[in-house]
């Protein structure tokens, strides 16, 4: 039971501050918008930016004059940049130079060498050329013989087929003749011993 009582007591206790705090909570609001609305009061319309929890924009400063150092830090950027595109500009024609130094510092062996080399590669030019017109000419002529081969090759097929021809020709010729005297032996009558001059007595 003292327990129970106790916690009660301390529940009670509890509250009321919370009473208190809340009391003095609303104290300070009201004095809150009491400093407020004297400030609307004395300010007027600037007050609601004045009140702002938002902070202003900072105020521009002026333009500042150039003095020497200025001017001397600007000279020194266009005196870098000047240094940097001269020694690009070195770097290039360096490179340049060395390649026409390089193409100019060949010696007279290395001459005469290229020199044979091309005179060598003219000449199997001319020569892998030559060899295919004379490939050429002999595919024509290997052509020519061919026909020529065929021709003579047909000729003596034909020949043959002639004298073929004439001999079955000259064949059948004498088989006719051969059977146009049997056939006019058969029509012809045959003679009694008692005709006479082919009649009857």
């Amino acid at each position: 039971m003292e327990g129970e009582q106790g916690e009660k007591h301390q529940w009670f206790l509890n509250a009321l501050e919370r009473c208190r705090r809340v009391e003095r909570e609303d104290e300070v609001l009201q004095s809150a918008s009491r400093v407020r609305d004297g400030l609307h009061r004395m300010l007027g319309s600037g007050a609601a930016d004045a009140l702002t929890t938002k902070p202003l924009p900072p105020f521009p400063e002026p333009k500042r004059n150039k003095i020497q150092w200025d001017y001397l830090m600007d000279e020194m950027v266009w005196l870098a940049k000047e240094f940097q595109k001269e020694r690009r500009w070195k770097q290039t024609q360096s490179r340049k130079f060395s390649r026409l130094i390089a193409r100019s510092k060949l010696h007279i062996e290395s001459r005469k060498e290229k020199r044979a080399m091309q005179d060598k590669q003219a000449v199997r030019k001319k020569a892998a050329h030559l060899s295919q017109m004379v490939m050429q000419w002999w595919s024509k002529v290997e052509r020519i013989v061919i026909h020529k081969r065929q021709y003579e090759i047909e000729k003596i097929e034909k020949e043959r087929l002639d004298h073929r021809l004439d001999s079955l020709v000259a064949k059948t010729e004498r088989c006719s003749k051969k059977l146009a005297l049997k056939v006019s032996d058969l029509m012809q009558p045959k003679q009694t011993p008692g005709d006479k001059d082919g009649r009857r007595v």
